[in-house]
């Protein structure tokens, strides 16, 4: 499993110099911390968390929401608190810092690729409007389609958080949620999603037709990384993701592993 985990997530933010692996390593101590019943050090992971909230902004907010509603407030201040030390600490260390976000073409380097002022390329992300759009979709229709995704994803992920008494189910919850919906996402930015593996893959099965589905769906999601030509297949992986969780709990005894809780 670590193995298969290497392969299918840590390649390519090697190969791409990218922070992925440290996102992960902050999840797993923020959902350690937690376990642990170490609330200070569960707000300091969430707020590093942060650092890249085109990918982890969905997870720490459902974290948080999960934790107040719980009546566990110290975390999430422990987190407000930190995160805002560090936006006035950034803003006194370097007063001009969030002035390309106002800029009319903050989003042109999200979409093209620049040689200074000049668009050299379409820049192709692993997104879901990309994937759409490398099937050849029609915008009108692929614009629907992103629509509706982010609608039933916010209602899934709202009654995950509202029901579940596990943590861990609303971590995958989210993570799922959020990179199915992410407007800018990179293959390498997948590593977090290493749990939601570990996770579908733990849940007790009950015959060998669910353990052949699992290894079935498994086989596919490593197999993206041979045969995907622009990055968006890798979008494949996430939607993988989604059909092993969706077949491992409907088919499993939908208890949670309890060395992962």
């Amino acid at each position: 499993m670590y193995l298969l985990a290497t392969f299918i997530f840590a390649w390519s933010t090697w190969k791409h110099e990218q922070t992925g692996i440290l996102l992960f390593a902050l999840l797993i101590g923020a959902l350690t911390a937690l376990r642990n019943r170490n609330w200070n050090w569960a707000g300091v992971w969430l707020a590093l968390l942060l650092i890249k909230p085109n990918i982890t902004l969905i997870p720490v907010v459902a974290i948080a929401v999960w934790l107040i509603r719980r009546g566990n407030w110290r975390p999430v201040a422990i987190m407000c608190v930190l995160t805002i030390s560090l936006l006035v600490v950034s803003t006194m260390t370097i007063p001009n810092w969030y002035q390309p976000f106002v800029r009319p073409d903050f989003g042109d380097g999200l979409v093209n690729v620049l040689d200074g002022p000049q668009i050299v390329a379409i820049r192709i992300n692993t997104t879901l409007s990309d994937w759409l759009k490398m099937l050849q979709i029609d915008d009108g229709i692929g614009s629907a389609i992103y629509a509706s995704a982010i609608a039933i994803s916010a209602l899934i992920l709202a009654a995950v958080v509202w029901r579940s008494e596990s943590l861990v189910q609303v971590t995958i919850a989210s993570l799922l949620v959020g990179f199915a919906i992410t407007p800018y996402a990179l293959q390498y930015d997948y590593p977090p999603l290493t749990l939601v593996l570990f996770w579908a893959t733990a849940l007790y099965p009950r015959s060998m037709w669910t353990i052949t589905g699992r290894a079935a769906i498994t086989f596919f999601i490593a197999s993206v990384l041979f045969w995907e030509r622009p990055i968006s297949d890798g979008y494949w992986i996430v939607i993988g993701l989604i059909g092993l969780v969706i077949w491992s709990w409907w088919t499993g005894n939908k208890k949670v592993p309890p060395d992962l809780l």
